[in-house]
Order: C-alpha cells, then structure tokens, then sequence
C-alpha cells in the first residue's frame, strides 16, 4: 500500500474514531459488532491494516454513512479555502443580506428552503440568485437548483471591506450578547455559556510570537470540531457558539479616568 493509500486511510479511522467517541461508543462496542478481540480493535487504530469492510461494519454501528466519513476525512486531511474579490466583498458589505442567503446555500439550504424559512417571495429568491450568479458565486440550473462555483470555507482579506466590516459588527454583537447573558450564566442558568477573560502586561517579543501561535492554532482547531460535528451530527444537536481571541502589540490600554483632587 503506497504512502497515498495510506495517508487516506490514516485519515478514514482516525475520522471514525471521532465518530465512535461522539456516539459514546467504546472499543468493547465496537468488538462486539465485529466480532473481535477488544484488543484487535485497538491494533486495527493503532495503526493496523484496517479492512475496509470492518470500517463499513462499524460506520454501520455509528449509523454514518461512508460517504459522510469519507467528507469528515477529506475535511481533516486538508481544509478547503477560498476568496472572494474585493467588488464581491464590497457588495456583501453593501447588502449584508445578500451575505447571508449566500452563506445560508453554502450550509447546504436549497433556495426553496430559504423562501420557506424567510418567508421570501419567488421573486425575491430569484433576485437573490440573479445577484450572486453576476457576482460569479454560483450557476443557476433548471427546476430552481444551483450550484456554486466555490468550495470550502472563505477567507477575509487581509484588511478587506469584509473584514474591517465583519470585525466590528462581530465583536459588537458578540460582547454586547455575553454582557446582557453573563448574570443568567453565573447564576447557572440552562442552555446559556459565556466566558470573558481579558489581560494585558509587559511580554517579550518571543511570547507574544508564542501567544499569536497558540490564538491561530485554537481558531482552526475549533473551525475543524465544528466542521466534524456539522457532518456527524443532526442540526437539532447542535448549538450556535461563537469566540473572539484579539492580540494586539504594541498596545497598552489607556485609562480615561485621571487622577483629580479630592
């Protein structure tokens, strides 16, 4: 098996190993769909020749399909990007609604969906589409499909107008939300999650290249669980969330109050 094969079937179990955890099945589970030792189950992800049909059977088990597996695996392996031009981020900044109902198809929502759920008119959906095939993001086919002309996940250019615009309005929304939320959180109230932790001090150039790291790590490893979960689990299972890590340097906070005589 060549080094190709391999890397693909590296990324197959280690995708149901995920899936066998979130399902909360354990290694004795799965050696008794299989018919098994536990401890061959363990070999077989520890690295061991993993039969394709023993993967099949145990997707079986976790109620996935292989194709599902097979699009958490590619999603792990490497991370599709892409980005837009700054005319279409302009436009998105212009029409934030346009934005939505793209980013809304691209979550996999036909167009008859989103008329249902947003209450739209036929008109306004075809308005909508007409928008976004001039802006070259998707192709409208017969009987009211589409299919967009791009794949994965976009990147914000680097100090583009979606970035500067989506910057400011995200990390309104979500500070104001955690500061209207926080008392129901420490009081412990049901479906309700916020953390709010903030420091500044003196670091030396190492540390805050350390720290930048450590923020970029945290943000795709996160971006990748909820690409996972998305695949594994039904909508109903999941719940909205959303985080801010910010580093800025040079930066010191500057206090407004100033020291008067009492």
């Amino acid at each position: 098996m060549g080094p190709r094969s391999e890397l693909a079937q590296g990324a197959l179990v280690e995708a149901l190993r995920l899936v066998l955890k979130r399902k909360k099945l354990t290694y004795a589970d799965a050696a008794a769909a299989l018919a098994v030792s536990e401890q061959t189950i363990k070999r077989f992800f520890a690295g061991d020749d993993f039969p394709v049909s023993r993967i099949l059977a145990l997707c079986e088990l976790a109620e996935i399909s292989f194709f599902d597996l097979a699009a958490m695996a590619r999603a792990e392996e490497a991370e599709v990007f892409f980005e837009l031009s700054v005319e279409q981020e302009e436009r998105f900044v212009a029409y934030p609604h346009l934005l939505v109902f793209f980013n809304e198809l691209r979550g996999g929502k036909t167009p008859d969906e989103l008329r249902a759920a947003h209450g739209l008119s036929a008109r306004a959906v075809a308005r909508y589409l007409k928008e976004l095939e001039g802006m070259e993001l998707l192709e409208r086919l017969p009987a009211g499909k589409v299919r967009l002309t791009v794949d994965g996940s976009f990147n914000l250019r680097r100090n583009g107008p979606l970035s500067r615009w989506k910057s400011i309005d995200f990390a309104t929304q979500l500070l104001g939300w955690i500061e209207r939320n926080s008392e129901a959180n420490a009081s412990g109230a049901p479906g309700v999650e916020c953390a709010w932790k903030m420091t500044d001090g003196l670091f030396s150039p190492a540390t805050i290249a350390e720290m930048k790291r450590e923020i970029e790590d945290f943000s795709g490893r996160y971006r990748k669980i909820a690409q996972r979960e998305e695949h594994l689990l039904a909508r109903e299972q999941l719940r909205p969330a959303a985080f801010l890590l910010a580093l800025g340097s040079p930066f010191e906070v500057e206090f407004r109050e100033q020291i008067v005589e009492i």
